[in-house]
């Protein structure tokens, strides 16, 4: 039987396809819940980590909305986002819970 070859073709728009099989080699990620947030004290600070690491990633606090990034073990603080706006918190205001 002829083996089969992927020869790199291209979607629309000059995207180009993955060969049949291909998975995406991105990182996964892991969180740690609860806790202290440096800005508002609470204990709602979700901390992300590279899967299988102990290198931190970023941060977002279900509180006050802090979000941030870290790097080099430092926080740095990107912003704030409203509660309201994240899903899953929307979605559990409506259901009562």
């Amino acid at each position: 039987m002829p083996k089969l070859e992927w020869r790199g073709m291209m979607r629309k728009g000059g995207h180009p396809m993955k060969p049949p099989g291909h998975r995406d080699l991105r990182p996964g990620f892991e969180k740690t819940t609860h806790n202290l947030c440096p800005s508002c004290g609470g204990s709602d600070l979700t901390v992300y980590f590279r899967s299988g690491s102990s290198q931190r990633v970023g941060a977002y606090c279900y509180s006050c909305g802090l979000v941030g990034f870290f790097a080099r073990n430092d926080f740095f603080e990107l912003g704030r986002i409203a509660p309201d706006l994240i899903p899953d918190q929307t979605i559990s205001k409506l259901s009562g819970g």
